[in-house]
């Protein structure tokens, strides 16, 4: 973990709407999935769900999926060209079961690896962090990534992660390989924050790959993981899981479609 990248911030889970434009803080929801995958010349394919996304082109594939905790992305070359996928999730968090402020410990793994052979290159850049503000925005540039440039790319464009303030990083690692490299990384990060009981904060984590050049491979899908404990006699509420009620809600209505489906396989009588 690198303390020094306190700029490294949580507008990486909250402005990506898109990795390209701005968004206003209004429309901003209190978590979020981002996956996008793609390489230099050919358009980015984006996805806000859990959906894997999939960019297989001529020389080139890159991939990435998100799900809330979990950062998935891979990019690989087999000639001469530019691959990249990036994984991105935020979620409010509220932990009720004292008064004041609390500390809460979290964990995070990184594992993947990192080859390249010949003229080629590969990076990854994975940061998570906590924040008690919801970001504004943020605007990544892949339009600057080479093949020669990958690891100093990841730094600025996780650099680039701004809010106003109250953001704590967590977590942060930039690593790359460039010739004939192959390089396993295996990152177990841990620690502790702070937070005020009763009061709405924000956790996200970003997970970048690049390759590029005659054969390079940055693999780190499914490998990005993040969990949270508490003290005993806590509680945590989360926005992206719904509350009880809600649940009950959502059975309710499967349970009218399963009437529905069964009302119109009945037979006709007469």
């Amino acid at each position: 973990m690198k303390t020094s990248h306190a700029t490294v911030t949580a507008a990486l889970f909250a402005g990506v709407l898109g990795f390209h434009s701005p968004v206003s803080f209004a429309a901003l929801a209190d978590y979020g999935l981002i996956s996008g995958a793609g390489a230099l010349g050919i358009a980015t394919d984006w996805t806000n769900d859990t959906t894997e996304v999939s960019v297989i082109g001529s020389g080139f594939t890159s991939s990435a999926q998100t799900d809330f905790g979990i950062n998935q992305a891979t990019s690989g070359t087999t000639t001469n060209t530019l691959a990249y996928a990036g994984s991105l999730w935020w979620d409010q968090y509220t932990i009720s079961g004292g008064s004041g402020t609390g500390s809460a410990s979290f964990s995070a793994a990184l594992d993947g690896g990192l080859t390249s052979s010949g003229f080629a290159g590969a990076g990854v850049g994975y940061v998570l962090a906590v924040s008690s503000t919801l970001p504004t925005s943020f605007d990544i540039d892949f339009s600057t990534l080479t093949v020669s440039n990958t690891s100093s790319w990841l730094n600025s464009q996780l650099d680039a992660f701004n809010t106003p303030g109250g953001t704590n990083v967590l977590a942060y690692y930039v690593d790359s390989v460039s010739g004939n490299s192959i390089k396993a990384i295996d990152q177990l990060f841990a620690g502790s924050f702070d937070f005020t009981y009763d009061t709405p904060f924000y956790i996200g984590a970003a997970l970048l790959t690049g390759a590029g050049g005659d054969s390079g491979t940055a693999n780190f899908f499914n490998t990005a993981t993040f969990n949270i404990g508490l003290s005993s006699g806590d509680t945590l509420v989360v926005a992206s899981v719904p509350e009880p009620g809600e649940w009950a809600m959502l059975l309710a209505g499967l349970g009218l479609i399963g009437l529905r489906l069964r009302a119109r396989r009945r037979p006709m009588v007469g």
